[in-house]
């Protein structure tokens, strides 16, 4: 079916129908048909068959770089709120805001967060990277084998 006549419906043959609305004909083929398209939809997706991407790219590696991304944000934010708490109980103590920021001690602990935060970066994107490159076709096998 192309997509001019897709969207070329014809009445509902309804007794009730007056004419005066416009109600698109539903064919019991069409409803067999995408009911049937669903059903096999849904047991893939229950039977883990489903790719996302390629066959390289089950649900798994997928979840797993999602929980990747998902731990990096949190120790992102848990290292802002000690930088916001730190910076509050200094103000609150009558120093200098950024002071416990700018001491030696200060210095290292905050190199050492974003150390680690770029370290777990870089490995989320080697994961990421990889899961592309086990997707991408071999172009040196012509036959893609």
């Amino acid at each position: 079916m192309s997509h001019e006549s897709a969207g070329q419906c014809k009445k509902d043959e309804h007794p009730n129908n007056t004419g005066k609305e416009s109600t698109p004909a539903v064919h019991v083929e069409d409803l067999h048909r995408m009911e049937s398209r669903l059903l096999k939809l849904l047991d893939d997706f229950n039977s883990d068959n489903m790719l996302s991407f390629g066959p390289n790219c089950p649900y798994e590696k997928l979840n797993a770089i999602r929980d990747k991304q998902e731990e990096l944000m949190r120790l992102h934010f848990e290292q802002d709120k000690k930088v916001h708490n730190a910076i509050d109980s200094s103000s609150r103590r009558g120093h200098k805001p950024f002071q416990p920021l700018i001491s030696d001690e200060g210095w290292k602990t905050t190199k050492a967060n974003v150390d680690n935060l770029l370290s777990k970066l870089e490995l989320l994107s080697i994961d990421i990277d990889n899961l592309h490159q086990a997707n991408r076709p071999d172009l040196s096998n012509p036959r893609g084998s």
